[in-house]
């Protein structure tokens, strides 16, 4: 995933991880750890598409995923976006 704004590439990674781990996030990096259940995420009420923005000479979308009072935007939104996209296709599961 390329970002917009720095032309950074982000590479994710998808893994399980037992429910007591013990995160040690680096706060260079990680602004906080938000637990969401996948299933709230797949709601249709969770993502928004703001109003189209001139990025260059590119129109983009901004999606917003909102959670009780935690909002994921940017980067971060886009690569959830893709995620849940392709957990949906491999399950079978649809996105509301």
């Amino acid at each position: 995933m390329l970002t917009r704004g720095s032309n950074y590439i982000i590479t994710p990674f998808v893994g399980s991880i037992l429910p007591d781990y013990k995160f040690k996030p680096s706060s260079y990096e990680i602004a906080e750890i938000i637990r969401i259940p996948l299933a709230a995420l797949m709601e249709k009420d969770c993502r928004r598409e703001e109003p189209l923005i001139r990025l260059g000479d590119q129109l983009v979308v901004p999606y917003v995923y909102v959670y009780g009072e935690k909002k994921i935007i940017g980067a971060t939104a886009r690569i959830l976006k893709q995620f849940l996209e392709i957990y949906s296709e491999a399950t079978g599961l649809r996105l509301a």
